[in-house]
């Protein structure tokens, strides 16, 4: 026989299920944009340049790119442009 409790523990599990569910869809189609921005630049580019051709935050893009580099689908590099001697960091999709 289930009590009150019981059923309040299983909705609030099943709301904490659901809400787990919507935040790895949410990361899952952030990589994808991601990714997708960063197949445009064959030799990488800034961070900034990425998040902004993504259209992610920067909080958000901090989490995903770090995700990505544990995963070994990006890669770190050094980009040098025309305005400045010094290289910017910058990353690159894992060859």
């Amino acid at each position: 026989m289930s009590t009150p409790d019981d059923a309040h523990d299983a909705v609030e599990d099943r709301r904490e299920q659901a809400k787990a569910a919507k935040v790895q869809t949410q990361i899952d189609g952030d990589k994808r944009k991601i990714v997708a921005a960063m197949a445009k630049f064959s030799n990488g580019e800034t961070a900034k340049v990425i998040r902004g051709r993504a259209g992610i935050s920067g909080e958000r893009f901090n989490v995903i790119i770090a995700s990505l580099l544990e995963d070994g689908a990006v890669v770190e590099t050094q980009l040098t442009k025309p305005n400045r001697k010094a290289a910017y960091d910058g990353y690159k999709l894992a060859e």
